[in-house]
């Protein structure tokens, strides 16, 4: 959160953690009110019939893509301060495919 609050000079304080937990929070409550963490919801995702779950991560994705873009183009945030983690794609795929056997197997 640090290139957004840098300019509150809030970064690494508790209202920063204060924000990331309400953030969270909300986020989880919408997901959970929408339905969308229903075990037979998440396998219907795999299973092919129910593509809820993709189309509400996908616009999640998106909107947040075009967010930071405009607040970079806006002045609001630095994207060149974010912090961008190393990609494992072999390891990311084994623990997708791990864990989406999991859910199904949970779901069914």
């Amino acid at each position: 959160m640090a290139p957004v609050l840098k300019l509150a000079h809030m970064a690494n304080s508790p209202a920063d953690l204060f924000v990331a937990v309400c953030l969270g929070f909300f986020f989880g409550l919408v997901l959970e009110t929408g339905g969308l963490a229903n075990c037979r919801k998440i396998a219907g995702v795999f299973y092919l019939y129910d593509v809820t779950v993709v189309k509400v991560m996908f616009s999640a994705i998106l909107t947040a893509m075009l967010l930071l873009y405009a607040s970079s183009a806006l002045g609001i945030l630095d994207i060149s301060m974010l912090y961008l983690p190393d990609t494992f794609i072999i390891s990311y795929i084994l623990a997708g495919i791990i864990l989406g056997v999991g859910m199904v197997i949970g779901g069914y």
